[in-house]
């Protein structure tokens, strides 16, 4: 009947209809039909015919209750992921129609609460369903032969309830897979905390960060284990005094390894001990003390001995990549593990540019010592990246970046991070997402718990288009980095270039809930959301929440701007730093001068602008969204020739094909262009074109003030109203 009845329970729902037995199992099938184009969302269905009532619940809400739709639960409750469920009794009336003979098929009656006893019926067809025999059922069946005396643990399911009418069928459906608020935790699960140093050196301690890093790198290479990544575990250091369960909570973990190193000389005691953070029981302890020669096979024997305690599956080519010693030279990796130690601190670095010269400094010692080692040679290849795509673009820099990573798989072709950083070296140094994604997949084979290369990969399914992918590497990302703030950013970026900003939020609302700590970097993150939807009253009061140094100023100045209170728009402007001026600040700040009536000034700093982006080298990769600012500018300067042929030459050098994140970026400005300079029509037909596919603008793009020309052509405002949240 259409009738809706939504409450705060949980991830599920409870479907009624009053029509014929087929009904519910029709829209089972249609159900199982559109998940194929969704394998991220594990999803089951229970099917009962019985009594269903409209009640009231005790805080006075609507609801319905009644023994079809129990029953519907517990025959649910027994399936896996892909299965139609149904009671004996739903099966019966269902054989009144010939039809569905075929797809039915008996599993047998099981107890359930109280004693009941309950037959059910599996439902699939040759393309649709699940043919296997549930897990539950198979646990059961066991237990009836006595071969395992355990007790079934039945999962109540949570559930949202859609009300039709009294009495009739129901489906009750529970959402499994994609649910990261309140996940089910693998068994086979680990989180390696920070090793405490003991050696009486203090300067020692990246020695034991280093012993900790490369434990956890090994057991990363075994694909039957969940391991979380470092970023998040560091946030644990010193972590004997803290809750084991609460960190196990928290990083979604079944384990946790602890540990501690001391280095004396060329003597070295490791000391380490697993632990079930669910029962808090030490399954295992082991104390190495050997020469520091010996340091390779100490996390060898650690990474192995875990693995085999957590009866994980370990393939020969996983057990020969753990044990392979990455140098013979100890003073090498020594040094080695100083640059590491610099690398995994830029994030707290008050000064980055300068320690990731001295990290790469380290990493090339490392190699004089020791020319065969590839470890090394990767982390030039990233070094050397990040200081050609953060800091200038400079052909040195990337030249360097390649010859490392191909002497890297020169050296061990069977190397994850070298792969690793070829894909890296393809997508940030060269912009070649095809090559990129090849290099990502054998790395991803070699090192299937990297959240880093989880977190690329997602980038450049975006860039090709490939959105649901990205959003399902990215949601894996946030599993094996669940504390590290960058992971919901990029997820939360996804939803919101789809425009599926509810999806977004939701993201924001568990990044807040495990990183409250974070909290200023969400809260402005909704903010942006609100402005996106165009709702500028809400976003002055998120935006109010959080502190200025959290908040993007340009947003702030342009919400003012489109407001048109210009004395607290040029105040804002002011008031950005100025390694922050870019065009589109500068541009706002000559239409607010325009505005007060300060012609002059605002063509001088457009002009001065030009000058300073003419002037600037970017490189092939920055080059067409410098041509889209110098557009943007001579549009502002009243030179439309050179601003419409700039203009074309971004999108040219960049169009949506190629990139689907820039691309809509780059024809966005191309129509902000064409309304400035008064091609009305060339512009409309853009925003046409791009609104509708994501990272197209949206209702807060829209409202910028170069579309002002714009406003109340039927067109445009079609175009508006088409990006409104439904």
């Amino acid at each position: 009947e259409g009738k809706l009845v939504r409450l705060p329970t949980g991830d599920g729902m409870a479907l009624v209809f009053s029509s014929s037995p087929e009904a519910p199992v029709r829209c089972a099938l249609e159900i199982s039909e559109a998940l194929k184009n969704h394998p991220q969302i594990a999803l089951r269905m229970g099917i009962n015919t019985g009594p269903v009532s409209g009640v009231a619940d005790v805080n006075d809400r609507s609801n319905v209750a009644g023994a079809g739709i129990n029953n519907a639960q517990r025959v649910m409750a027994f399936g896996d992921a892909g299965h139609i469920l149904l009671s004996k009794r739903s099966a019966e009336d269902l054989l009144q129609y010939r039809q569905w003979k075929p797809y039915l098929h008996e599993l047998g009656e099981f107890e359930v609460k109280h004693g009941q006893k309950i037959a059910i019926v599996n439902l699939y067809t040759e393309k649709l369903g699940n043919r296997e025999v549930p897990q539950k059922i198979k646990q059961a069946e066991r237990e009836k032969r006595g071969r395992r005396k355990r007790k079934r643990v039945l999962i109540g399911a949570l559930f949202l309830l859609a009300f039709a009418a009294v009495g009739g069928l129901s489906i009750f459906l529970r959402r499994t897979g994609q649910n990261v608020v309140a996940p089910v935790i693998p068994e086979k699960s680990i989180a390696v905390l920070p090793f405490e140093s003991f050696s009486e050196d203090k300067e020692n301690a990246y020695f034991a960060d280093g012993i900790q890093d490369d434990v956890l790198t090994h057991l990363a290479k075994v694909a039957d284990l969940k391991v979380i990544s470092r970023t998040s575990v560091m946030k644990y250091r010193g972590a004997a005094a803290q809750n084991l369960r609460e960190i196990g909570r928290a990083l979604q973990v079944a384990h946790v390894l602890e540990g501690s190193v001391r280095k004396a000389g060329a003597r070295v005691r490791v000391n380490a001990q697993l632990i079930d953070v669910r029962t808090d029981a030490h399954l295992w302890a082991e104390q190495y003390d050997r020469d520091l020669a010996d340091i390779f096979s100490i996390q060898s024997e650690l990474a192995e001995r875990i693995v085999a305690q957590l009866k994980s599956a370990l393939s020969p080519s996983e057990k020969a990549a753990i044990e392979v010693k990455p140098t013979s030279d100890l003073e090498a990796y020594d040094l080695y593990l100083r640059g590491k130690a610099l690398m995994n601190n830029l994030w707290k670095s008050s000064d980055p540019h300068s320690d990731l010269l001295k990290a790469l400094e380290f990493f090339k010692a490392a190699t004089l010592h020791d020319p065969n080692f590839a470890l090394a040679y990767c982390d030039i290849g990233r070094t050397s990246l990040d200081l050609y795509w953060w800091w200038g673009y400079a052909a040195a820099d990337l030249m360097e970046a390649e010859k490392a990573v191909q002497t890297a798989l020169r050296l061990a072709p069977n190397l994850g991070q070298a792969h690793l950083e070829q894909g890296n070296l393809y997508y940030h140094g060269h912009r070649n997402y095809k090559e990129a994604l090849k290099a990502f997949d054998k790395a991803e084979r070699l090192l299937p718990n990297s959240n880093v290369l989880l977190g690329w990969k997602g980038a450049i399914q975006r860039r090709i288009g490939k959105w649901d992918e990205a959003i399902r590497s990215h949601t894996r990302a946030t599993e094996l980095d669940p504390l590290k703030e960058g992971t919901y950013y990029e997820l939360v970026g996804d939803h919101r270039m789809m425009r599926n900003y509810s999806a977004a939020e939701r993201v924001i609302d568990i990044g807040l809930m495990k990183i409250p700590e974070a909290g200023n970097l969400f809260r402005w993150e909704r903010a942006e959301i609100a402005f996106a939807k165009g709702n500028l009253k809400t976003f002055h009061t998120l935006s109010e929440l959080v502190p200025k140094d959290y908040q993007n100023q340009y947003y702030v100045a342009l919400a003012a701007l489109i407001e048109r209170n210009y004395a607290q728009a040029s105040t804002i402007l002011a008031g950005i730093p100025q390694p922050e001026h870019d065009a589109d600040v500068v541009f706002l700040d000559a239409l607010v001068l325009r505005k007060q009536g300060n012609a002059a000034k605002a063509q001088a700093i457009l002009l001065a602008e030009r000058e300073r982006t003419q002037n600037k080298k970017l490189g092939e990769a920055g080059e067409p969204q410098k041509l889209a600012f110098l557009a943007l500018l001579d549009a502002a300067l009243n030179r439309k020739e050179e601003a419409l042929r700039e203009s074309q030459q971004s999108v040219d050098k960049l169009p949506i094909s190629r990139d689907a994140v820039d691309g809509p970026l780059i024809a966005t400005r191309q129509a902000q262009i064409y309304a400035l300079v008064g091609e009305r029509d060339r512009a409309i037909d853009v925003l046409s074109r791009v609104a509708t596919i994501p990272a197209g603008p949206s209702v807060g793009d829209l409202l910028h003030p170069a579309f002002d020309d714009l406003r109340g052509d039927p067109r445009f405002e079609k175009i508006v109203d088409s990006l409104k949240p439904k």
